[in-house]
Formats: C-alpha cells, sequence, structure tokens
C-alpha cells in the first residue's frame, strides 16, 4: 500500500491528505464522530508529510 502511495505525485498525495486533514477537523458533533475525524486527521496529516517528503528528497532526482 505505501508503494502505491508513493508512485503517486507529490500534488495528488498532498490533495488528499489535506481534504482528509479539513473533513477529520470538521467532524464534532460526538464521539464516535471525533474518534474518526481525529484519525482521518491523522492519516491526513501522514499523507502530508510523505508528499513533502517525496517532493524534496534528493534521492529520485539523479
Amino acid at each position: 500500500m505505501l508503494n502505491e502511495i508513493k508512485a503517486m505525485s507529490h500534488k495528488k498525495i498532498f490533495a488528499v491528505g489535506i481534504t482528509m486533514v479539513l473533513i477529520g477537523c470538521s467532524m464534532w458533533f460526538n464521539l464516535w464522530t471525533n474518534i474518526v475525524g481525529g484519525i482521518l486527521s491523522g492519516i491526513g496529516f501522514l499523507l502530508i508529510i510523505i508528499a513533502s517528503n517525496k517532493k524534496y528528497s534528493n534521492v529520485d532526482k539523479t
């Protein structure tokens, strides 16, 4: 699964990540939606970190 994510462009990964963070932060209705929102926000932050790592990595640029 991680290889499929890393095969995508960094712009798409960032867009998915920021969308997940925004959706996760808007879930504040009750306890269960807070938990789901926290999980979505956490995964979104990880995707944003992967996108920035991919953009600024010097390993692929030879």
